[in-house]
């Protein structure tokens, strides 16, 4: 019994691109661990600075209305003590900033939050 010639040609054409897709692969495979010297896990550079920053600037940035922003009467003296070091901001409008204060570890607070007793 002989088999019909396009049933020859669809299986050595499905077969060629099955091998020609696994070529590819490999090839990808290949260049893929060999191009890249970088490590598997990606680390954000972390940009330190410091910026003078008032309590207003930082409720303002986590997104605190004028009329919740309590009246400050901290001196310059208390205001170097505190160091941001990062803030938070969700798209609720929930947030915290992380603080440091007297170059301790940096903890959240969020707002309204009392910082310093």
């Amino acid at each position: 019994m002989t088999a019909s010639p396009t049933l020859v040609w669809s299986t050595r054409l499905s077969s060629f691109f099955i091998w020609l897709l696994v070529g590819f692969s490999l090839v990808f495979w290949f260049l893929r661990g060999v191009g890249t010297n970088s490590p598997t896990n990606h680390q954000v550079p972390v940009i330190s600075h410091q910026s003078p920053t008032s309590p207003e600037s930082m409720l303002r940035a986590l997104g605190a209305d004028q009329q919740d922003t309590p009246e400050t009467t901290t001196t310059d003296a208390l205001a170097q003590r505190i160091r941001l070091m990062g803030v938070l901001a969700f798209s609720n409008g929930a947030g915290a900033a992380l603080l440091s204060i007297d170059q301790e570890s940096a903890d959240p607070y969020k707002i309204g939050e009392e910082v310093i007793e």
